[in-house]
């Protein structure tokens, strides 16, 4: 017996009300599908269907077997649509949203080697530092840095960067270094705002806003600034990696080693997630995943 065909069988007689209606919508003969019943009542070892020659009606058995048939069916219907798309070229357009100096710095390689490899995607990218939403602005993904607090998406996490101070060498020329809150007041500092609401630094363990020379919503602004010898800046490591190599910006030690921004992909919470944004979102681990580096 074929369990999958003898319970769509029974689904589709309880859907029918009858027998040979239920033939027709399967294109089978009346007396293969009450054979199809008959072996599955044999096989469950219970009568599901009362019937007789004018009528039919399910039995308590009935009623409860027909619930568990439409939901592991269901779920077959599912499963066998996933396993489709492993074969299945992702296509459409997939709109993301990337943080501007991160997106700025990364984003032209990501996006071409993506699409080398899926050619049937179209990129819509829009790079703002804002928090979209992203159900109302119809983002398929967004690329985040720092904690999620959308309870209405659901997040992976990609990486990670840390934060620290950092200064040029000619800013720090005959100026003592920082060792506590308090010597951040003989310093010029560089600040982070986002929405109005500045970034706070951490610190030999304390959390403080410090004094500031100059604000900026624009970490390549506070980079340019620090590199021209006019502060302290408190920065994503992604922004100033060559620049350490190079010497032109020197770490000031103490900054809190937790204070670690995760960066993620938020997308809406969906039970059937398009195969354009999986390959992405599964692109962008491969490619950040410190496994891989």
């Amino acid at each position: 017996m074929n369990l999958t065909r003898a319970m769509s069988t029974f689904v589709a007689v309880c859907e029918n009300s009858g027998f040979a209606a239920a033939g027709r919508s399967l294109n089978l003969s009346k007396a293969l599908v009450s054979k199809h019943i008959s072996e599955l009542e044999r096989h469950l070892g219970v009568r599901l269907i009362n019937r007789t020659t004018r009528k039919m009606s399910l039995t308590e058995a009935g009623h409860i077997y027909l619930e568990h048939c439409r939901s592991i069916l269901e779920q077959m219907l599912v499963v066998e649509g996933r396993l489709g798309e492993q074969t299945a070229a992702p296509r459409g357009i997939l709109k993301i949203s990337a943080p501007y100096s991160y997106g700025q710095r990364f984003f032209g390689a990501f996006l071409a080697e993506f699409s080398d490899r899926y050619p049937g995607v179209q990129i819509d990218l829009e790079l703002n530092d804002r928090f979209v939403n992203l159900v109302d602005e119809g983002f398929d993904v967004a690329i985040r840095i720092g904690t999620a607090e959308d309870s209405s998406t659901i997040s992976r996490k990609l990486a990670e960067t840390r934060v620290g101070l950092f200064a040029s060498p000619g800013y720090l020329k005959g100026k003592s270094v920082p060792k506590t809150e308090k010597d951040f007041l003989d310093h010029q500092c560089l600040i982070y705002s986002q929405g109005g609401e500045v970034r706070p630094w951490r610190f030999s363990g304390r959390t403080f806003i410090p004094a500031w020379t100059f604000k900026s919503n624009n970490g390549d602004v506070m980079r340019d600034l620090a590199l021209a010898g006019k502060g302290i800046a408190f920065l994503p490591d992604f922004f100033i990696q060559e620049d350490l190599s190079a010497g032109t910006l020197i770490e000031i030690s103490g900054a809190d080693p937790a204070f670690v921004h995760p960066i993620t992909a938020l997308y809406p919470s969906r039970d059937y997630l398009p195969l354009k944004v999986r390959v992405f979102i599964d692109f962008m681990v491969a490619k950040l995943s410190p496994a891989k580096e």
